[in-house]
């Protein structure tokens, strides 16, 4: 059965993710926000969206920093009222060569 909530998002790290381990379970964790831009009334707009990876993928998020393209595979939760992309499989996205 297909999943009825997943979303894909690519953009750029806003910061540069924190990470941790879950106690108990000692499961990477990683939290960061990314940047969606957009063009809106000709004008450029940011949008920021939350976002926090477990396991493999927070290993990898740890490792990148604000301004990284990434490519994102989750589904969206919410955390304490706000809208949350859970990852469960990130890439890094390459600059493309100009």
């Amino acid at each position: 059965m297909a999943r009825l909530n997943e979303v894909y998002l690519a953009g750029l790290l806003y910061q540069d993710p924190e990470s941790h381990e879950t106690t108990g379970t000692r499961t990477p964790v990683a939290v960061a926000r990314l940047v969606l831009l957009e063009e809106r009334d000709g004008k450029q707009v940011k949008l920021l969206v939350p976002l926090e990876a477990w396991g493999r993928s927070a290993l990898l998020l740890g490792r990148m920093h604000a301004g990284d393209g990434v490519l994102l595979r989750g589904k969206l939760r919410l955390a304490n009222g706000t809208l949350v992309v859970s990852s469960w499989n990130i890439q890094p996205l390459q600059p493309s060569a100009a």
